[in-house]
């Protein structure tokens, strides 16, 4: 019977592991790599934005204060990043107004929507309203002067601390500088399958 062969084993433990971590990492890199290379995709546009409209989001507003005046975009595409530092990710389309006012600016903050702010949602997602978006509801600057919805159920008043591209967006990460948040009970706007919608509200903990 033919020996196993068998990896020697460092005396230096730290080189042995670290010799281990590098030779995982090549292993699993080829092995993405050769799956990838398998796969036809065949997922078309038209299917994925169907497919995400069923997918259910709290309504946003992403604001901002560039060259002395505000702008905005209303979004779903918002998520929690980390807990240390307290930071959260935010997808914009490079081909929004907004855009390039959120890169100038390096600040921004999210306004999360409740259930009463149907109109204040339309008016932000209406390009031919866009010089009257900041006319309706209760505005104020915080700690990074971006415009801060008052009623929200929160704001996350936050500095733009990197930026990366895929495709056709901009990934903003903001590492979270003030938190205000709702004194009443929380009835969040929802977008669902195309409508503006929302759930049962919930008393605060």
């Amino acid at each position: 019977m033919t020996p196993i062969s068998k990896t020697p084993v460092p005396n230096d433990q730290s080189t042995y592991i670290a010799d281990f971590a590098s030779r995982s990492t090549a292993i699993e890199e080829r092995a993405v790599a050769g799956r990838s290379n398998s796969w036809s995709a065949t997922a078309t546009t038209d299917e994925f934005k169907k497919g995400m409209r069923r997918l259910a989001g709290g309504v946003c507003l992403i604001t901002t204060f560039a060259h002395d005046q505000p702008s905005g975009l209303v979004a779903t595409s918002v998520n929690s990043l980390s807990m240390e530092p307290p930071s959260l990710l935010v997808c914009v389309g490079r081909g929004s107004n907004s855009h390039d006012s959120f890169v100038n600016s390096g600040f921004f903050c999210v306004n999360l929507l409740n259930s009463a702010d149907e109109d204040l949602a339309r008016l932000f997602g209406d390009p031919s309203m866009r010089a009257q978006r900041f006319a309706k509801g209760n505005w104020e600057r915080l700690m990074t002067g971006a415009p801060a919805l008052n009623g929200a159920l929160a704001n996350f008043d936050c500095k733009l601390v990197r930026q990366f591209e895929y495709g056709s967006h901009s990934i903003f990460v903001g590492e979270v500088c003030q938190i205000r948040l709702a004194s009443e009970d929380i009835s969040p706007l929802i977008y669902l399958n195309g409508a503006y919608t929302s759930c049962a509200s919930g008393a605060l903990t």
